[in-house]
């Protein structure tokens, strides 16, 4: 879902406890890639820019809500990013959008997953000629061999257009927590 060998650099904006570092530190190293660490707490446009200027970063990897903030004030801080991962909230076709008209070159990929599948089980390529009417952005099809499955309360699949609960199934998935509500407490 995403391309990277040497020559390419990540920049780690999230914490080392917060389950996004293994795509940026494993995503980089694992592929020959140089893995540039993010000093601030908090990326804001300037500092974010500057590192991704300074580092001549070509893959990171953001939540939507610190996105939006930043494409809302200078989504011009993104030139020379080649991938932008964006994951762990729904993503915003408006800002997206800004991203793309001021950095056209770029290419936005929307993750989804839950820790327990080592951060994504799914990605959509979000296409530079997103529709004008769009109000979502899909998270896309399943990566790494896993499997989704919308389902209803009792376990069975529903029909296309019914909502229902996403189960994800294979074998990057950590085991042990159906029906076993005090672990997903824990």
């Amino acid at each position: 879902y995403y391309a990277a060998g040497p020559g390419d650099r990540f920049l780690q904006t999230a914490p080392i406890a917060f389950d996004a570092s293994v795509f940026d530190i494993w995503g980089a190293l694992a592929n020959g890639a140089e893995l540039v660490f993010y000093r601030e707490r908090i990326p804001t446009a300037a500092t974010l820019g500057a590192a991704i200027a300074d580092h001549r970063i070509t893959t990171l990897w953001l939540t939507p809500s610190v996105f939006n903030g930043i494409a809302a004030e200078d989504p011009r801080i993104f030139a020379g990013v080649r991938q932008l991962v964006l994951g762990g909230e729904p993503l915003s076709p408006h800002h997206v959008r800004l991203l793309y008209d001021a950095v056209p070159d770029i290419t936005v990929i929307n993750g989804y997953g839950p820790t327990e599948n080592s951060d994504f089980t799914c990605c959509y390529r979000v296409p530079r000629d997103l529709a004008a009417d769009a109000l979502r952005i899909p998270v896309g099809h399943p990566i790494g061999g896993d499997e989704l499955f919308i389902v209803d309360d009792d376990g069975r699949p529903v029909a296309d257009g019914e909502t229902g609960v996403l189960h994800i199934a294979g074998r990057r998935l950590t085991p042990g927590y159906h029906n076993r509500p005090e672990l997903t407490e824990a």
